[in-house]
């Protein structure tokens, strides 16, 4: 059946993939505009919403070719379930899914309320990947959950409450890898590699380690000119390491929302654009009337 764009809803966790690939929904939306026929998308209806369960970047280049209406397979079911089928979408079509996008959807499939019970290859089958897969993220999720506390609230000398991070507690810096023998065959590149990566990430790597090293020179020129004991000097250093850490995280969230206002700002102006070029196919269409 043909549904509106507008009733169909993508906000309730039902894309599985890591990340929607921005070309990909371009080119569909260029191949829409030309006529092609594109394969119905599948949302779940219960009642109120349209959630769409499959086929993100068939709808994202529906919308951004600015089309109303787009054809859809619907299947009578909640959010949840929704969520559960678009666990096993795009294992045999659609846009080749990356290791990344398979993670996601295991991840997601073992923290279901009704494929949590399911075995290894219960959810392998469901999300087209190796059971081994599903095995390796089980237990990276089932040794996050037994991790112990990193953090502890302490009552400062001048009786206000601070947070310090514990996780560091006893542990020493690990010693580095040891280089890798001449000899030894290269590994196999993983999939989507790209030689150009290693370098960028060896310089990012060494610029990480000197701003990690400024920032460790100036906590320790500020814990010395206090006054204090021992004790409270180590928690101030501890404090001050877990406010800059927060500093960071904020500024990377920062980022990502710029991100995504560029991406939008960007989707505007190609809308306009479009809308342009329809004013005057329709002003020339009417002349020639």
């Amino acid at each position: 059946m043909e549904l509106s764009i507008e009733q169909i809803r993508t906000d309730g966790g039902t894309q599985s993939r890591e990340a929607l690939h921005e070309e990909t929904y371009m080119e569909y939306a260029d191949a829409m505009l030309a006529g092609d026929n594109f394969p119905p998308v599948t949302v779940f209806f219960d009642g109120a919403s349209y959630w769409l369960a499959d086929g993100f970047h068939r709808f994202f280049g529906a919308q951004h070719a600015g089309l109303d209406t787009i054809h859809a397979e619907v299947k009578q079911g909640t959010q949840a379930d929704a969520q559960l089928f678009s666990y096993g979408a795009n294992g045999s079509h659609g846009l080749r899914r990356t290791n990344a996008d398979k993670r996601r959807a295991v991840t997601g499939a073992l923290k279901h309320a009704t494929s949590c019970k399911w075995s290894d290859n219960q959810i392998a089958k469901h999300c087209g990947v190796h059971h081994s897969t599903v095995g390796e993220v089980r237990r990276s999720l089932a040794e996050s959950a037994s991790e112990k506390p990193t953090a502890r609230t302490y009552t400062t000398k001048h009786g206000t409450e601070a947070v310090m991070k514990t996780e560091n507690i006893g542990k020493t810096k690990p010693a580095p890898a040891p280089a890798p023998a001449p000899s030894a065959p290269p590994a196999a590149p993983e999939e989507n590699y790209d030689p150009e990566d290693d370098a960028l990430r060896e310089a990012q790597h060494t610029i990480s380690e000197v701003a990690a090293e400024n920032e460790e020179l100036r906590t320790r020129l500020a814990v010395g000119v206090m006054e204090g004991s021992d004790e409270e000097k180590r928690e101030a250093a501890q404090l001050i390491a877990d406010l800059r850490q927060q500093v960071k995280t904020l500024e990377a969230e920062n980022e990502a929302l710029r991100s995504s206002r560029d991406h939008y700002q960007r989707e505007a102006s190609e809308l306009r654009k479009q809308i342009k070029m329809n004013e005057k196919e329709l002003k020339k269409a009417r002349a020639a009337a």
